[in-house]
């Protein structure tokens, strides 16, 4: 999954580098840290994601309500104090719930329009199961209210 990442460069070799993940606080979580290297910045960030997402996922979030499509923070007022911004890829599978294998029947005409949305949303989307695991999470959270 795509996280944008926002980065606070220091202004004095004393300070550390500031890290922001503005997806979590669409759910009212805040996902900040900081590092005092440059080059440990996309290691913290995968690492602040990942349990930040844990406290979401106890809180009753679903790791979907985290998706969302590519945006520019950088021109936001809330962000101006992020120097740079980055795009992050992190593997959240390693916070889901064990896998169980089911058997479903989808048409073959539904079945080729989900393997076509697959297909050309790579970035977005794993695989087939991947694909209606998110559906099905979207669904059940847009009736959960």
């Amino acid at each position: 999954m795509l996280f944008m990442v926002g980065i606070e460069v220091p202004k004095s070799e004393n300070e550390a580098w500031g890290i922001v993940v503005p997806a979590f606080e669409r759910i009212d979580l805040g996902c900040v840290s900081a590092v005092d290297n440059e080059s440990d910045i996309l290691t913290e960030a995968r690492d602040v994601i990942l349990s930040m997402a844990e406290v979401a996922l106890e809180q009753g979030h679903l790791i979907s309500d985290l998706t969302e499509p590519y945006r520019d923070y950088s021109q936001e007022k809330n962000y101006s104090y992020c120097n740079r911004w980055i795009a992050v890829d992190v593997d959240m599978s390693a916070i889901n719930d064990e896998q169980k294998r089911v058997n479903i029947s989808l048409s073959t005409v539904l079945l080729a329009r989900i393997d076509a949305v697959v297909e050309s949303n790579r970035m977005e989307y794993k695989d087939r199961s991947n694909f209606i695991a998110m559906a099905a999470s979207h669904e059940i959270h847009r009736n959960r209210a």
